[in-house]
Formats: C-alpha cells, sequence, structure tokens
C-alpha cells in the first residue's frame, strides 16, 4: 500500500500523537509499505523527528513550509491551546492540498480531528481518535464526516466519541504499541519509591497523586518521588507539593531521553498513572509495564483494557487519592513479592500482545479493510 501519514506537527514537537505516528510509519515500511510522512518543514526539528529521519531512510519526507506570517504559531505553547492546534491544522491543509491532488495514496492517515478536514476527497482518509474531547465542536463534527474510515485507540475512545456525535458507522479499534526490546527490565536498584510520566494536565491527576504521597509520606518521611512531565500545571502543583511539605521528596524533571526514562522505569518501586477523563491505553503505562515496573492507575478510561487489578496492577477510583494512597501502602510494605508479581504479569501481557510488532499486523490489516473498491 501507498500510505501517507499527514501531521503537521510531527517535525518539531514531542508527544504521543507524534510518537505514535512515527512508530506506525517505521513498522508499517518494513512490512514493504511505501510510507510517506506529510508535515511542516519547520525550522527548528524535534530530537525525535531528527532520529527517525537519519534511522528510517526507507519512509519519505514530504516537508511543506508555513508561509512566513504564520510562524507565530511556533511561539504559541502547544498543551491545551486547541485554537493554536486548529488554526495550524486548517492551514497545512490549506497548502498541502495541491500536493494531494498531485499524488494519490491508499490510505492518508491523520492522528488529530482537524488535520482531516482539508484533505481532498480524492483521497481516502483514516482518523485516528487519540483520546476524548472535552466539548462537543462543530469543526470536529465537519472533521469526522470529512475522514472515510474511523479508528480509535482504545474501546473507551471509540465509545466516547460515538455517544457524544451520536455516530452510526462503525469506529475500527487500534492499539498502540511499545518496543519492548527497548524498553526491558535491567537490573539496576530500585532507589525510588514513585514515578509519574505524562504531560503536567489536570487530567493527569497529579493533584490527586500528591495528596496521596502526602499521607504516605507521614509513615514514609523519606519517599522518594519522581515525576517527569511539563505542561500548563506545573507552578500550580509545586505550589501544592509545598503546601503538602512535600518539596524534598520530589524529583521534578521537564523532560527525559528515552535512555533516561528505560532507568527511571527500572529504578521505581510503583509508577503511577492516576488520570481522571478522556484517556486512552497510556502510552506511558505500556512502557512502565514492558519494564517490570509495578502499576498504579485508575479505573477509569482505557487502561482496564489493558490491566487487570490484582493480577498485571492495581486499579483504584479516580478522583480518590485516600484509595491512590491505600493502594501504595500496600506495595511499598512487606510486599515486594506482590510487587515483583504485579510488574512480572504486566511484562508479560506487553509481550504476548501490546508490541509494535503485533500491533502493526493488526494496524495494516485495518487499512486494507479501508482499501476503496
Amino acid at each position: 500500500m501507498k500510505i501517507a501519514i499527514h501531521q503537521p506537527r510531527l517535525s518539531y514537537y514531542i508527544g504521543g500523537g507524534e510518537r505514535v505516528p512515527l512508530e506506525q510509519a517505521k513498522y508499517l515500511a518494513r512490512l514493504g509499505h511505501k510510507v510517506t510522512i506529510v508535515t511542516t518543514d519547520a525550522d527548528r526539528k524535534s530530537s525525535l523527528f531528527r532520529l527517525f529521519v537519519e534511522e528510517n531512510p526507507l519512509v519519505r519526507i514530504e516537508a511543506i513550509r508555513l508561509s512566513d506570517k504564520l510562524k507565530y504559531l511556533y511561539k504559541t505553547e502547544l498543551g491545551q491551546n486547541r485554537r493554536r492546534v486548529d488554526a495550524e491544522s486548517m492551514e497545512f491543509g490549506r497548502l498541502t492540498k495541491k500536493y494531494y491532488k498531485e499524488n494519490y495514496f491508499d490510505i492518508v492517515a491523520t492522528h488529530y480531528t482537524v488535520d482531516a478536514l482539508k484533505i481532498p476527497v480524492n483521497q481516502n482518509v483514516v482518523l485516528h481518535l487519540h483520546g476524548c474531547p472535552a466539548r462537543k465542536r462543530l469543526l470536529d463534527e465537519k472533521s469526522l464526516k470529512r475522514a472515510n474510515h474511523l479508528s480509535a485507540v482504545a474501546k473507551y475512545v471509540g465509545d466516547f466519541w460515538k455517544k457524544m456525535y451520536n455516530l452510526k458507522r462503525l469506529v475500527l479499534l487500534s492499539y498502540n504499541g511499545i518496543d519492548n526490546k527497548f524498553f526491558h527490565r535491567i537490573g539496576i536498584d530500585q532507589k525510588y519509591d514513585l514515578l509519574f510520566v505524562g504531560r503536567l494536565i489536570k487530567i493527569k491527576g497529579v493533584d490527586d497523586l500528591l495528596r496521596a504521597a502526602a499521607s504516605v509520606s507521614k509513615r514514609r518521611p523519606n519517599l522518594k518521588i519522581v515525576i517527569v512531565g511539563a505542561g500548563p500545571e506545573k507552578n500550580k502543583l509545586k505550589a501544592l507539593a509545598g503546601r503538602l511539605d512535600l518539596e524534598s521528596n520530589i524529583r521534578w524533571q521537564a523532560h527525559v531521553g528515552d535512555t533516561e526514562l528505560l532507568n527511571l522505569y527500572n529504578s521505581s518501586k510503583i509508577s503511577i498513572f492516576p488520570s481522571t477523563a478522556k484517556e486512552g491505553v497510556l502510552t506511558t503505562m505500556l512502557e512502565a509495564a514492558a519494564c517490570g515496573s509495578a502499576i498504579i492507575t485508575t479505573d477509569c478510561c482505557g487502561m482496564p483494557e489493558f490491566l487487570t487489578h490484582g493480577q498485571s496492577g492495581l486499579l483504584v477510583r479516580p478522583n480518590q487519592p485516600s484509595d491512590l494512597a491505600a493502594s501504595i501502602n500496600l506495595l511499598l510494605g512487606d510486599k515486594e513479592s506482590l510487587r515483583k508479581k504485579l510488574g512480572g504479569n504486566a511484562k508479560i501481557a506487553i509481550g504476548r500482545k501490546w508490541t509494535w510488532e503485533k500491533q502493526i499486523k493488526k494496524l495494516e490489516l485495518i487499512y486494507k479493510s479501508c482499501l476503496k473498491k
């Protein structure tokens, strides 16, 4: 198949919506498909994108430059600023119209709703739904109608979109995967007690984690916590940590490379993902699982689609710091054997189903089922 991956932010931003398309491009190309990435020709390329280009010569890059008058977009923090993302997606769609009219693909894959809107009707568009919207929007509704096919990264995500927009059409299921050859268990000391990795935004539940940690620290004053991530809630969260007298317990780190992330998963006794809404199956949770880390996450969103309570991790109610604290105390008590059991079972689950090698073959079948007759 000739496959285009259309994502304007792929060249310069690092997030789940950028990592996943790059991984899909890499593995689809390895299966023999002709893959082209259509993205912006940004002045500053991300380290992730530069490395991808260097290591994947089989993937063609079509870099399209935004006009100078639109460079103001790059001065705005992405985060949750949907207007900024929408504006870029609309302009990028306008600039790529000529390219798509002259170059036909079997599949044009998009990973944000508005990215699909301006792609010419001669192209067969698959819109991947990565998360759940906070509210209904006309722009998203138009984008859903433009897409020829819809695919969600979790059943929860697909069901959410279907209910919000009263969709009667099929929403395919295509889970993300991880590279368990890179993310794996290594023999290093577990010097940290708790690890969180993710964007510092409200739905990630980091405030609940801090409140739970404050409760745990009453019994364990030397509790060691690592919080990896950046985002609009960082200052509020640091202030909350100060009020909870946790400053000396927390190591804050905005960004880490994959090698350091691998070390953090392995050197932490528990990886915690207390999201409260709008999430699929978290890639960070899968990475931690591949490293054999004991996981605590919430019984909501797409997390139960991977994790089974008491077997491969612990599930707690969202927005309940006391439940989170109880699970932390359980795993940090005389329960090293339980941590090993949960982490070991999670690692086995990754190998059985959640590697990119397995998920990309399912994605290939999905794309083949979407081909125009």
